[in-house]
């Protein structure tokens, strides 16, 4: 028996790539996150109003105290003074772990000596630096960056040395092929296939950002929604505690979510392979 094969012509989609743009998959991807966080809240609300509003306020009460802290100013004062940190602190960080990783991904000499060091301030927990810190450059603005900077560089830095050190010889010898110097390779080769990783790296720093700024506000200056969430907790207001709290969820679920867009812009074909992968 013969075995026949479809002919595909040309401008005809194979298949596969057919079954990778099935319509209708990224509306039941949304469908499912709406129910799912309906039904959490749901029973939230349920649960919530068979306790004390002391020990776990409903979703509805948590909503009111939050609409009651936005009118008094507290909400916005505090975010705001937060966003700050967290928008100063995150800079820092891509500026230093960008370049960091990549001359630690390409260059065994800068690897090996700054390997240890990375790994080794990337485990200890934040909170055994405070003390020192406050020690050193009291309980100001300064701590609280350099908190902030300490927890969210070093994801940067390791996502990227993984990204440059993965750029194969055989993509260099491309660029080699065609009379290119070290730096065209760097900058034509090296940092874009580096994106990915870069930009896996900026997303998991958010939410390390986010929490150096609510550890840096507790214990140096009580300040933004980290003095707020104390405040509120030492006078036994859960129902507004919880407003400090999903605000911050929100600014790392937004921040995320405009990094995961600026990830499709930039390296489309990372995106479209992920989708295919999913599917």
């Amino acid at each position: 028996m013969t075995a026949t094969y479809p002919v595909t012509r040309p401008g005809q989609r194979t298949p596969a790539v057919r079954r990778s743009r099935r319509p209708g998959s990224a509306q039941v991807r949304w469908v499912v996150r709406i129910v799912s966080v309906t039904l959490v809240l749901g029973v939230w609300e349920v649960v919530g109003r068979q306790v004390s509003p002391l020990f776990l306020p409903s979703p509805s009460h948590i909503l009111e105290g939050m609409v009651d802290s936005v009118v008094s100013g507290e909400l916005p004062r505090a975010a705001g003074s937060s966003l700050g940190t967290f928008a100063i602190g995150f800079l820092i960080s891509a500026v230093l772990g960008v370049p960091i990783g990549l001359a630690m991904g390409r260059s065994r000499v800068v690897e090996h000596t700054l390997d240890s060091f990375v790994y080794a301030l990337y485990v200890v927990p934040t909170m055994a630096f405070v003390p020192l810190l406050v020690l050193w450059f009291g309980n100001g603005t300064v701590s609280k960056l350099i908190i902030v900077v300490s927890v969210a560089t070093f994801p940067i830095i390791i996502n990227t040395y993984v990204g440059a050190k993965n750029i194969g010889p055989s993509m260099m010898d491309i660029g080699r092929s065609v009379s290119a110097g070290p730096w065209k390779n760097f900058v034509s080769i090296v940092v874009p296939g580096s994106l990915p990783f870069i930009l896996a790296g900026l997303r998991l720093a958010i939410g390390r950002a986010l929490s150096g700024v609510v550890v840096g506000e507790l214990f140096t200056a009580i300040s933004g929604l980290g003095g707020l969430l104390m405040t509120y907790s030492n006078q036994l207001r859960t129902q507004l505690a919880f407003g400090p709290v999903v605000v911050l969820m929100i600014l790392g679920i937004s921040f995320t979510a405009l990094l995961r867009f600026v990830e499709s812009r930039v390296v489309a074909w990372k995106e479209t392979e992920r989708h295919s992968d999913e599917r």
